[in-house]
């Protein structure tokens, strides 16, 4: 890339951040205690949400709703976004779960533990620092696709 722009997916339809931070927070309670009591079935429910968001509008997804229940108890200020990044860093998600949980059923637990840490990671800085490391995923794998689609 050229320019060094980061790009992200749009979609047009809009979300709280402040409610995604909260929920990247959920993530990472909820895959440290998979991971430290060896649960996968804790993560084949946290890849069932993460499907519930990236592949739906996540109406039913139990991590959303506790994270908007913590929103409103919070201080902190609605922050409208657009919600095609979250999507598509819960596809991620969802797929890193997953990973996670079969590699744990398999007794592969220095791999688990490996994918674990880069969801983690990812779920920190979404948390933490507002940033969302699936959209530099993104245009790293979408330049290069429209760069040959476009000759």
């Amino acid at each position: 890339m050229s320019n060094n722009a980061i790009i992200c997916p749009v979609n047009g339809e809009k979300i709280n951040e402040n409610v995604a931070r909260i929920a990247a927070f959920i993530v990472i309670i909820v895959t440290v205690t998979a991971v430290l009591f060896k649960l996968p079935v804790l993560l084949i429910a946290l890849g069932a949400d993460f499907a519930l968001r990236a592949f739906t509008s996540g109406a039913y997804s139990p991590v959303k709703y506790v994270s908007k229940q913590l929103f409103r108890l919070s201080f902190l200020s609605e922050k409208i976004g657009d919600a095609a990044p979250k999507q598509f860093a819960a596809g991620i998600g969802f797929v890193f779960s997953l990973a996670i949980a079969a590699f744990q059923f398999t007794q592969y637990y220095i791999l688990a533990n490996s994918f674990a840490t880069v969801l983690l990671f990812c779920a920190a800085l979404e948390s933490f620092a507002g940033y969302c490391l699936g959209c530099t995923v993104y245009t790293y794998a979408v330049i290069p696709f429209l760069k040959n689609n476009n000759k």
